[in-house]
């Protein structure tokens, strides 16, 4: 009949239409839920070249391919991963990803709880935690490092703790493995090329002219005088001290230097004009630059250049130290240091301080100090050479500046010639092992 040809021509237009709008409008796009926060030695499949900090992802959008290098994600809710090239995966709700291949980090702070990462072999979906996830055709790991998560495989479920592991099989068989704890890049910072995989902090790399993590230079350091950068220690003996706070221009993460003496009043020890009202009255000379670690022998007795505390050699970059002779103090900026980082938070700062054994062993004696924004957090005094003391100190949410500072023990127990009294001999102090320990925010 006329009608049902009439009606035949509508859906038959209307079919093509459609047709038509399939192949050439554009692809229906999902919501953006996170964002491309920062990217170091990334190198993308040639469809995602445009990927770079700031770019959008949105769910239903195509799996993206990191070939190598490194990259985070910070999802909308606050939920951060970093994701280890080779990887690829898929955005595909407001708190879920896809892990098809590869490695991946996931802090999740607890208003996020509940995001989730899949797998082809697994769901993994998070209590209030931080852990890792490796997976490949062959299977998949999980490390917790903290919080709980509750790992899904088939029919099989476990919660596992922090410090907890397991692998699943291909074929879905689950076992506890040993933690990695090292195993994930937990934070990155493009600008400054640091790679965290949850390692302390080393102050005496970032003496070293390094970000902390290693890529500082051993015997590199600050000369006390004026702040200007060394490249090896160098005996001046009995250098007179400027009398003022030195900023350290060339290093973003070291505030200043300063030869502390306390017998014309309080010390400046921080850029902002923190002071110190208990620094001891010393003789306001310094021996030689505060560096990071290296040798150097006593010109006398010629004794081993190699650092030593309780018979371990210190000032390595396996056993790190900051070498700092009577009478000298340095500050670290702590925000700066947490910038570099790319916002981590610092939690403590540990260290042993001590005299090396390798210098003269006439009449060492010294005191230690470390200072935040100019209050004594930590002091040993009259430390003659034996004696090592362990360093802990809490920093806060507003701490700003950290102080080591080395003054000599004054003249009770030093060598004298002749009647003259040399306070700084043989106080050859160590900062070793001065570590901070950071968290993800």
């Amino acid at each position: 009949s006329r009608f049902s040809l009439y009606a035949l021509f509508v859906s038959s237009a209307a079919l093509l239409f459609l047709i038509a709008y399939a192949q050439l409008a554009p692809a229906v796009r999902g919501v953006e839920v996170a964002t491309l926060t920062d990217s170091f030695g990334a190198r993308w499949a040639s469809a995602d070249r445009g990927l770079r900090s700031g770019t959008r992802l949105a769910t239903k959008s195509a799996a993206l391919l990191l070939r190598e290098g490194v990259a985070t994600v910070q999802f909308d809710n606050g939920s951060r991963v970093a994701l280890e090239g080779p990887a690829e995966f898929e955005v595909l709700t407001k708190d879920q990803i896809h892990l098809r291949y590869g490695r991946l980090y996931a802090s999740v702070p607890k208003e996020a709880i509940g995001f989730t990462v899949s797998t082809a072999h697994s769901k993994i979906i998070d209590l209030g935690t931080e852990f890792g996830v490796k997976t490949d055709p062959d299977g998949m790991e999980l490390h917790v490092m903290k919080g709980r998560a509750m790992l899904i495989s088939g029919w099989r479920k476990d919660e596992l703790a922090g410090g907890e592991a397991m692998a699943v099989s291909r074929a879905g068989e689950a076992t506890a493995i040993s933690l990695k704890r090292m195993g994930f890049v937990r934070a990155i910072c493009s600008d400054t090329e640091a790679v965290w995989k949850g390692q302390s902090i080393s102050l005496a790399d970032l003496v070293g002219g390094g970000n902390g993590l290693g890529s500082g230079r051993i015997s590199h350091g600050v000369d006390p005088l004026n702040g200007q950068a060394v490249e090896t220690i160098t005996p001046r003996y009995s250098m007179q001290g400027s009398g003022r706070y030195e900023p350290v221009s060339w290093s973003p993460t070291i505030d200043g230097v300063f030869v502390p003496d306390g017998g014309s009043g309080p010390v400046t020890v921080s850029s902002r004009g923190d002071l110190f009202a208990g620094c001891p009255d010393t003789n306001g000379e310094f021996w030689t630059e505060i560096t990071n670690g290296g040798q150097l022998s006593d010109p006398v007795d010629l004794t081993p250049p190699q650092f030593r505390l309780a018979g371990r050699e210190y000032g390595t970059e396996k056993n790190p130290a900051i070498f700092m002779h009577a009478n000298v103090g340095i500050t670290f900026d702590l925000k700066a240091i947490e910038g570099v980082l790319g916002g981590m938070k610092i939690r403590e700062f540990t260290a042993l301080a001590g005299i090396s054994e390798n210098g003269p062993r006439r009449a060492p004696y010294a005191d230690f100090r470390v200072l935040v924004d100019g209050q004594v957090r930590f002091e040993a005094a009259g430390v003659d050479g034996v004696r090592v003391c362990p360093v802990s100190v809490e920093i806060g949410e507003s701490d700003r500046f950290l102080t080591l500072m080395v003054t000599d023990g004054g003249t009770e127990f030093c060598l004298e010639v002749d009647g003259v009294p040399f306070v700084l001999d043989g106080d050859w102090g160590l900062f070793a092992e001065p570590y901070l320990r950071v968290e993800l925010p």
